[in-house]
């Protein structure tokens, strides 16, 4: 069978990533909410279903996030603020099948701000803002879960 060669570009590459990071944190956020209610019945339909993001969106889990005792509610702003740069990436498709915007050399995305307002940003500001907020929350995470098993 005869393979076909793909070419990425920096765009698609970036995109990649951020995809990837992003199904990776959810999937610690996850793992904490299982964690904080340790459900004893049914455990495994919990996890894998109530969990599953195609039944439980990034917009619910950041609610029950929310209100876990003592949630840092600036890790829910920086988590909401990854969310809206993923989607802004996965949806707008800057490298793909539309047409690429660019502005002084530069790959601009809509990104929501947190009016729900679409603004015109940089990729590669965004994706540095994704790379440290994901740092922050993926730290916050891990302490909180420690703090769940003591």
């Amino acid at each position: 069978m005869a393979t076909t060669k793909i070419d990425l570009t920096w765009t698609d590459k970036a995109i990649g990533r951020m995809l990837y990071q992003f199904n990776t944190l959810e999937s610690n956020i996850n793992n904490l909410i299982f964690a904080y209610f340790q459900p004893s019945r049914e455990a495994e339909a919990f996890k894998n279903t109530l969990l599953n993001s195609s039944v439980l969106g990034m917009g619910p889990k950041i609610k029950i996030l929310a209100n876990m005792t003592d949630f840092d509610t600036k890790i829910l702003d920086r988590i909401r603020r990854v969310a809206n740069i993923r989607n802004s990436v996965a949806h707008n498709n800057p490298g793909g099948f539309l047409d690429v915007k660019k502005h002084e050399g530069s790959v601009i995305i809509s990104v929501m701000n947190s009016s729900g307002k679409l603004k015109n940003l940089k990729l590669a500001e965004q994706e540095k803002l994704f790379y440290e907020h994901c740092k922050e929350i993926d730290e916050y995470l891990k302490g909180y879960g420690e703090k769940l098993m003591e």
